[in-house]
């Protein structure tokens, strides 16, 4: 009887610890920018819903949005942030940008290769530098990103995990490691598509102390970022959304059983042969290991 009772005690002790484990999202999409900001405007906004169904489906109770107006860079710092005191060792969390990306003049000289950062464009970004009214100070730097996901990495620890997902341009720096360069996730430029090919001239009067990584050489990367194509490709949207996130939610109730690789391979051939795109278009994974879970 004794066993017995022991026997129930550790099952419901297993249940505790799995039942708590919380999921957390943040779904960042901008399809209309201002007008002045010099931005065309695309479908990131359409991609929230289907991002948020995609999550839904993989078991994720706790989501957070910021769509169009609401996606201000110093709403998502705030949001990242928040993410981070929330979140506990063992939580997954699955992070998701759809909008324009650039790419922007090195700031920090951390980027011996090819002398650029590359930025998330929140809502309240300009395109153009202009002295004295926009000078970069609202892109989301590559730089500035590392950070915030270090700090979520940090809390949810080696049994946690978190997956980032850019549905944007020139994306890939967020996730540089130090031993394979060539695993960075990029996003692409094109005119028309989800960036320009007009290099940002940033300044770093803007920066403080606390926005400057490690040198990109001493980084460690804790989590698994796709993007949806490499640096010279062109992001192409798929019927009125983002072709990663369309490709995604393909794959909804198939995500929570595959390897970061197998993802982004099934994700490829749905580019290549359902959306058409050819070998134009290749999606990207970085991950600390290709075959942990994707989320």
């Amino acid at each position: 009887m004794k066993r017995l009772v022991f026997a129930i005690f550790l099952l419901a002790m297993a249940h505790l610890c799995v039942s708590a484990t919380t999921k957390y999202a943040l779904v960042i999409g901008i399809g209309p920018y201002p007008k002045e900001s010099g931005w065309a405007e695309i479908n990131g906004d359409k991609d929230v819903p289907v991002v948020v169904k995609m999550l839904r489906v993989n078991g994720f109770d706790s989501i957070y949005k910021l769509v169009n107006e609401k996606a201000t860079k110093e709403n998502i710092r705030k949001a990242m942030g928040n993410m981070a005191k929330r979140c506990k060792p063992g939580d997954k969390v699955y992070i998701h940008f759809s909008g324009h990306g650039q790419q922007v003049v090195d700031v920090h000289n951390d980027e011996p290769d090819d002398g650029m950062d590359e930025a998330w464009i929140p809502y309240d970004a300009c395109a153009r530098y202009v002295k004295g009214r926009y000078e970069g100070q609202n892109h989301i730097l590559d730089d500035e990103l590392y950070n915030w996901l270090t700090a979520i990495s940090d809390k949810i620890g080696n049994k946690g995990r978190l997956t980032v997902a850019v549905d944007a341009c020139h994306s890939g720096d967020i996730s540089r490691g130090a031993e394979d360069d060539s695993l960075c996730v990029r996003g692409a430029f094109a005119d028309g598509t989800r960036g320009i090919e007009t290099v940002f001239r940033a300044v770093s009067s803007w920066l403080t102390s606390k926005d400057s990584p490690k040198p990109a050489a001493q980084r460690v990367v804790k989590w698994t970022a796709i993007s949806a194509c490499r640096p010279n490709e062109t992001n192409r949207e798929y019927k009125g959304g983002g072709s990663l996130t369309t490709a995604l939610s393909i794959l909804a109730d198939q995500l929570g059983n595959m390897t970061a690789e197998e993802v982004r391979v099934k994700v490829r051939n749905l580019m290549k042969n359902t959306f058409n795109f050819g070998d134009h278009q290749l999606p990207q994974v970085n991950s600390e290991g290709k075959n942990k879970p994707f989320i």
